[in-house]
């Protein structure tokens, strides 16, 4: 009985054993593959930052690759203004949302409906962004069109859509840190004579603050990286939004190279 008993430990050891090495070598790999990626980034760009400098790629406003004359401009600015304007409106429109919505399932609803609420919108990070992108350029986007805009890809387009693609994420871990709060501060609160809708915005939202602060950090991570959706909403031009016709014609600014219009109006 002690020799089977002997048998069964060495097998769970040699299995133990195997298993670490299998993981331990996926992990390589894995790692492996991002260092890769990072240095082929890295080597493919050190010929144009020797051309232009580092300085002059960070600051530069123009993107020109032409072959046949010899000219190559590298500017990241206007990428970089894009990105940090359209990760603004989409906080600006998604975390107010979401953070609400998250906060009125779980204070106020009950738990049967809040289970069932919470499990549709976190259906909701599982559609594709490509989807997202064409449902918005096609309907939000001619609403806009409507209502001034020259074209459905525009900065109010994008920011309303990465707004959407980010709320799904944003709910799911404000929900979770509401639902961490522990019951004792509502039954203080309650105690006191606080109402419910009190004890929800002044004790539950503080007390999960820093939760909702990583919350907003995590969607936001998570959709700054949809370069599909970003191409589609809001084109591949190195230009700039402009102030010229005020605040709404500068949400509403048209970001596409201007041959793209015929695409829309069969010019």
């Amino acid at each position: 009985m002690q020799q089977i008993n002997s048998n069964i430990f060495k097998r769970k050891q040699i299995t133990d054993c195997l298993a670490k090495v299998i993981i331990t070598l996926f992990s390589l790999c894995g790692i492996i593959a991002v260092f890769l990626i990072i240095y082929f980034i890295v080597a493919s760009s050190i010929p144009a930052l020797r051309y232009q400098g580092f300085w002059n790629f960070l600051t530069g406003t123009k993107w020109v690759i032409n072959n046949e004359t010899g000219e190559y401009q590298f500017g990241a600015l206007t990428f970089i203004v894009g990105t940090i304007l359209v990760l603004t409106l989409a906080i600006i429109i998604a975390a107010p949302l979401a953070i609400l919505t998250a906060l009125f399932v779980t204070e106020f609803l009950s738990p049967r409906l809040r289970t069932f609420i919470i499990f549709i919108i976190e259906l909701l990070t599982g559609i594709p962004p490509v989807l997202f992108a064409v449902f918005g350029r096609e309907t939000i986007g001619m609403l806009f069109v409507r209502m001034g805009a020259t074209g459905p890809t525009n900065l109010l387009t994008a920011g309303v859509i990465l707004a959407f693609l980010a709320l799904p994420t944003i709910f799911a871990l404000s929900a979770n840190a509401f639902l961490s709060v522990s019951k004792s501060y509502r039954f203080a609160a309650l105690a006191m004579g606080a109402s419910r809708t009190y004890t929800a915005f002044k004790v539950v939202k503080k007390a999960a603050k820093t939760k909702i602060i990583g919350a907003v950090i995590f969607g936001m991570c998570r959709v700054i990286g949809e370069v599909t959706a970003m191409i589609l909403l809001t084109g591949m031009a190195a230009q700039i939004p402009n102030l010229k016709e005020g605040f709404w014609g500068f949400l509403l600014d048209f970001l596409r190279y201007p041959f793209l219009l015929k695409y829309y109006y069969k010019i």
